[in-house]
């Protein structure tokens, strides 16, 4: 038996153990991740399926198949990238800090066996998303085309090589960083965002100038769009071989499935072959060096830090010295603050491009309905920060908490610290992007203070849930927030604060509407106002209290 081979054993023993782990779980826990998780892959594929059924049905068919092609090429194009980007993060950090990767490197394992067996965790974890959230597409297209079902196991094969290629590059760069530019990682974060931001901005000018030069939701505005995605067609691309291949399999070609299939199977073996080069000359002295680089580190002081956190008067001294580390933590960590800066950037990106569709020209119907589609878009991306960020903040301090028994504070004022950190980050964000896109789309000012409103609630509501829950369901033992926020408590968190935002939208509806059509009623303002304060009370309460009650109880 080789080295990968034994690792993949202790894989099958550690997964056969939490089975049994969970199996002795309570079954309300675990019947309510299930239905919850399937209520919201259910929820995804009606709405996929709808929207399918509204291009086929109100767009000819020459157009509508052409949409469909360009919509599964950026689709496939998207999933690559991001998959690529997270793999990176992620394989950096299980190959280089984790401390079960620092125990493999004491034992006689070869650098291959550990490479590999790390690079398959990093590609789970990276990966399993895209089942969850990519699937009801790709399942809503073939049930509404009327597909035979060797469709579906023949794609899920498909993904396969797919899902291994930007793991493969995501183990490949961070092992090149890890080797030979570790000391310069944060110089290369920077450099990093400035790329993305200068293609945003580029794209953006492209846009703009397609919006001057013709009218839009045109026949000629339309094939100029399409135009500008081209970039994602590059017959190098995996994405394109994926797209490809799919629509292959959905006209029963199944000679050009097998070839685009080939091809991605052939692209992910090459690269596990130079993974397997690299690993073996290079991955030792990787390690070595991430582990002993010398030099004196340099911190930003952010002496600004310390003054801006005494305006929060109401927290005792002690616990601002806690909001105060959790910020200079997120800062000096460039893949943190990173990752929030692309997601952040994406968004401002498709705000700034509203007017490049002229949607503030549209009638109040479509007005109302982009503002709401913003609203919700925001509302979703608070939860994604929330559930990335904020829940694991506390899980985070690991078993270094075991110093709490000891020192004179109190942990529900730990807990109040975590909560006005999530509260401000989210609110910056969430208020930043929806005032934003209520000025582009040239809505009304009692709109806006409406919709800045209800993004106020969102951001109590959801900072409420995440850090309760994150005190109800922490996980000491893990130092990868991407491994929390996957447990039990990660993911009932994110349905939980999807369900929330839901609701406060679905609150919001009918006042948004009749305020842009000037023929609000004082009374209903009021009401949903109400409403919407009741909820959000509720939701932020609860989970503190029963957060800060778990936690005071909890022997650590």
């Amino acid at each position: 038996m080789n080295d990968f081979s034994v690792l993949c054993f202790l894989q099958k023993c550690v997964a056969c153990n939490l089975w049994r782990y969970l199996r002795q779980q309570s079954r309300f826990k675990n019947t309510v991740v299930t239905v919850f998780a399937i209520c919201f892959w259910g929820s995804l594929f009606a709405l996929f399926y709808r929207g399918f059924h509204f291009l086929y049905t109100y767009i000819p068919s020459d157009f509508s198949a052409m949409i469909i092609d360009y919509l599964f090429v950026m689709f496939y194009f998207t999933l690559f990238f991001m998959l690529t980007f997270s793999s990176t993060i992620i394989a950096f950090s299980v190959l280089f800090h984790a401390r079960e990767t620092d125990y493999l490197m004491t034992c006689p394992l070869s650098a291959v066996a550990i490479f590999f067996y790390k690079l398959a965790e990093t590609s789970l974890f990276a990966s399993w998303a895209v089942f969850f959230l990519g699937m009801p597409v790709c399942f809503a297209y073939a049930i509404h085309q009327e597909l035979p079902l060797i469709f579906y196991p023949l794609l899920l094969l498909s993904f396969l090589p797919f899902i291994a290629i930007p793991s493969l590059l995501g183990g490949l760069v961070a092992l090149i960083i890890g080797r030979y530019l570790v000391q310069w990682r944060r110089l290369l974060a920077i450099l990093f965002l400035v790329a993305v931001a200068f293609g945003a901005v580029w794209w953006g000018y492209k846009l703009w100038r397609l919006e001057k030069e013709t009218t839009v939701f045109t026949t000629a505005w339309l094939f100029g769009f399409l135009d500008y995605l081209n970039f994602a067609r590059h017959p190098l691309m995996p994405s394109t071989w994926m797209s490809r291949g799919m629509a292959a399999l959905a006209a029963l070609d199944y000679g050009e499935f097998f070839f685009q299939f080939l091809a991605l199977t052939a692209t992910a073996l090459f690269l596990s072959g130079i993974g397997y080069m690299m690993a073996d000359s290079l991955y030792p002295s990787a390690w070595s060096k991430v582990h002993t680089t010398t030099g004196h580190k340099r911190f930003w002081k952010l002496g600004w830090l310390s003054r801006f956190i005494r305006a929060f008067f109401l927290l005792k001294p002690q616990d601002r010295y806690f909001l105060e580390k959790d910020i200079k933590t997120f800062l000096r960590d460039p893949l943190q603050w990173g990752q929030f800066a692309i997601l952040l950037g994406l968004l401002l990106l498709y705000t700034l491009n509203l007017r490049t569709f002229k949607y503030d020209q549209q009638s109040i119907f479509w007005k109302h309905v982009v503002a709401i589609l913003n609203l919700t878009a925001t509302g979703l991306t608070i939860c994604t920060f929330s559930s990335r960020f904020i829940f694991p903040l506390l899980s985070l301090e690991g078993k270094r908490f075991w110093t709490l028994g000891v020192m004179p504070i109190e942990r529900r004022g730990i807990l109040m610290a975590k909560f006005v950190f999530a509260v401000v980050a989210l609110f910056i964000t969430g208020e930043t992007l929806i005032l934003l896109s209520c000025y582009m789309l040239r809505l009304p000012w009692q709109l806006t203070l409406l919709h800045a409103m209800t993004m106020l609630a969102i951001t109590f509501g959801v900072a409420g849930l995440s850090v309760g829950l994150g005190a109800l369901y922490p996980n000491f033992k893990e130092d990868s927030p991407a491994k929390i926020v996957t447990g039990f408590g990660g993911t009932l968190n994110l349905v939980l604060n999807l369900i929330f935002v839901l609701i406060i939208i679905a609150i919001q509806m009918v006042p948004s509407h009749l305020v842009l059509k000037e023929t609000i009623h004082a009374a209903l303002l009021y009401l949903a106002s109400a409403a919407t304060l009741v909820v959000t009370v509720f939701t932020c309460v609860v989970p503190m209290y029963l957060g800060s009650r778990s936690f005071a109880q909890r022997e650590i």
